[in-house]
């Protein structure tokens, strides 16, 4: 079935097979968090069961989300020579691979450390599919009434995965002899996600941006690197998806030395991500209604940068502070991440989606790793005024760096009223 818009004597055409596509891209996107946050609030029972200390199983992480930062160029080297359906099918294969070759790893007498390292860097690579082109997706097949929601349903069910895997994980997981009854099920999971039947391009464009002929991957990147708008948005978002990812992994570590539980950490991090989920799904479908994209931008970004800052000060406190600050931080991220996407899209035209997407992704995944290796480096050992591992210095590290940035967009004005007083000289 479609739906019909007749505008200027031309025929636009809304597919509902689209949204087909967006279901099978949601469970990429859930199968890619999932499997790259696995271990994180099973950590000890993981690095008993892989004969491997604690940092090790940190490195399942790292490893995971290098290969997705290192793939993301090659994607829109495919998505250029191959076309959207074999980079689509690429993806999902990948994911399917490498989730059956951990749990062979998991299954093997042993365990094999390195066989399910072998599996995170397929999937790494393979996530670099899902999470860099829903912008190009929604481009392709949906207007502009619509594109900011469907864009939320496939980017927010990446972290929708982090949310399951750290709920289910200690759920599964009693004893380090469940670890591959976790694996399996992932894999299980990861193989409903391959389907041929994605649909690729429509037949019949949604609107007519989705007619214009885009650039070119190099000069779109001079592009960028000249657009003062687009450095005020990509900076913060970058940062903040890098931290997100780093207290996702280190969540359990944060907490532990103050006495909380990892099942106990796992809510948290379920909390974490599910308000941002409810928020997003609340606050999307109202920003795109009444296109206060820019708006909502510089009001979600200080209230992160805030919160990060807050967080400092939150281990060792009542669990109930815990669960308000990271609710907070993620209904405001989650409201973020898919406006901030599409307003670049829009922004940078007639730089291709893709471009500003993957990169996005990229800089932010590539953070990630960083702010781990940074922040797991700044525990405190031996020193008896704190618990040992304790991690305040690396919560400083996080929240003066996030309040730093989070004040970019608000120079959105100044750019905009300097390009106004240019144009109006020329």
């Amino acid at each position: 079935m479609t739906f019909e818009v007749i505008s200027e004597d031309v025929q636009y055409v809304h597919y509902k097979r689209r949204w087909y596509g967006v279901v099978i891209w949601l469970l990429m996107n859930l199968m890619t968090s999932w499997g790259w946050l696995t271990f994180t609030t099973i950590i000890t029972a993981s690095a008993d069961f892989y004969s491997v200390s604690e940092n090790a199983v940190n490195n399942f992480s790292i490893i995971y989300m290098a290969c997705l930062v290192a793939f993301s160029p090659v994607v829109i080297w495919m998505m250029h020579r191959t076309g959207f359906r074999f980079t689509f099918l690429f993806g999902a294969a990948g994911l399917s691979v490498g989730s059956w070759l951990r749990y062979a790893g998991a299954r093997t007498t042993g365990p094999s450390y390195a066989l399910t390292i072998v599996g995170q860097v397929i999937m790494g690579m393979a996530g670099a599919v899902p999470i860099s082109l829903p912008s190009h997706y929604t481009n392709l097949w949906f207007s502009g009434n619509s594109r900011i929601a469907a864009n939320a349903i496939m980017s927010l069910s990446n972290p929708t995965g982090g949310a399951v895997a750290q709920l289910i994980a200690p759920i599964v997981v009693k004893t380090k002899q469940d670890i591959p009854t976790l694996m399996l099920y992932i894999s299980l999971i990861a193989m409903s996600a391959l389907s041929i039947l994605v649909p690729a391009k429509p037949p019949t464009p949604p609107c007519m941006p989705s007619e214009e002929e885009h650039i070119h991957p190099k000069t779109a990147l001079m592009m960028l690197a000249k657009n003062v708008k687009f450095w005020l948005f990509f900076i913060p978002f970058t940062i903040f998806i890098g931290f997100f990812n780093a207290i996702s992994s280190l969540l359990t570590q944060i907490m532990s030395p103050y006495g909380v539980s990892s099942d106990t950490s796992g809510y948290l991090g379920a909390a974490f991500i599910g308000v941002g989920l409810v928020t997003a799904a609340i606050a999307t479908p109202v920003i795109d209604k009444f296109h206060a994209q820019l708006l909502s931008m510089k009001v979600a970004a200080p209230i992160i940068g805030i919160c990060y800052l807050t967080f400092i000060w939150i281990p060792g406190q009542p669990i109930i502070a815990a669960y308000i600050v990271l609710g907070a931080i993620g209904g405001a991220s989650f409201t973020l991440l898919p406006v901030t996407l599409e307003w670049l899209a829009k922004e940078t035209d007639p730089v291709s989606p893709e471009v500003s997407s993957v990169l996005s992704w990229m800089v932010g995944q590539l953070l990630g790793i960083v702010f781990t290796i940074i922040m797991q480096n700044l525990k405190a050992y031996g020193d008896p005024s704190v618990p040992n591992g304790d991690m305040k210095r690396a919560l400083i590290f996080e929240g003066v760096i996030a309040i730093a940035c989070s004040v970019l967009p608000l120079f959105d004005w100044f750019v905009r009223k300097r390009d106004v007083l240019d144009t109006q000289f020329v």
